[in-house]
């Protein structure tokens, strides 16, 4: 199945228990053995840190091993601070000295895919694998995981603002990155120092849970306040 028909199965689903059985038959076409799916709100400084609820796995002969938290796991930190998947075994992830012991028991290599959607209701996807896929299916899996998180969460109904909000400001320089301003120009165009707009950055990039400026738009248009506008020119969406 193409992506694109994975996307209009997926857009026809009223039922969210329909989608991750389609979603892993997607999968199993690329090579996937096994799939989990959790969600779990981002978490914010100071936060308990409760285990991300796994929704649905198809691994039925370890479930519970890959219930991962949002905060402390290596590799699930990383796939959603980058907005591309994250590996263990021979999928290895640069980065990442030593893989968790969760991730070592497991048979095989496999992936993990970080997922945006509306009020920051981030998601994990875990693939196993029998091989290493290779980097552009790794990433035509990724489009394809972010598809069936969003629709997850339009049958669910989540709120479209990141917990904590964005101030006026905030809102500002998120457009600004949007559009691809550099820290200095954004200083400029604000009448803000340089310091300052460092700050802010700073202050969103923590509020969305990323760690570069593509994840963090990947992150905005996931969760409805990026969109792209005409040109492919990406705005905030105002109130």
């Amino acid at each position: 199945m193409t992506l694109d028909n994975l996307q209009r199965s997926l857009a026809a689903m009223t039922d969210a228990a329909e989608l991750w059985p389609a979603l892993f038959g997607h999968f199993r076409e690329h090579g996937a053995v096994w799939l989990q799916y959790s969600m779990s709100e981002l978490l914010h400084a100071g936060d308990e840190e409760p285990a991300a609820p796994m929704v649905w796995s198809a691994a039925p002969a370890w479930e519970g091993v890959m219930l991962a938290r949002l905060r402390g796991d290596p590799l699930a930190e990383m796939a959603l601070a980058r907005g591309t998947p994250s590996g263990w075994g021979g999928a290895g992830a640069p980065g990442v000295a030593r893989q968790p012991e969760s991730y070592r028991r497991l048979p095989g290599p496999g992936l993990v895919f970080g997922v945006f959607g509306p009020g920051l209701r981030h998601g994990l996807v875990f693939a196993g694998f029998a091989a290493s896929p290779a980097k552009d299916t790794a990433a035509a899996l990724q489009l394809a995981a972010q598809a069936a998180h969003q629709r997850h969460c339009a049958i669910s109904g989540h709120p479209v603002e990141p917990r904590g909000g964005l101030s006026r400001r905030e809102r500002e320089v998120l457009d600004l990155i949007a559009l691809g301003k550099s820290n200095g120009v954004m200083a400029e165009l604000l009448g803000l120092s340089r310091h300052t707009v460092d700050t802010l950055v700073r202050r969103i990039f923590a509020k969305f849970g990323v760690r570069d400026r593509t994840a963090l738009v990947l992150a905005g248009i996931a969760s409805g306040i990026l969109q792209a506008g005409s040109g492919g020119i990406v705005t905030r969406l105002r109130d």
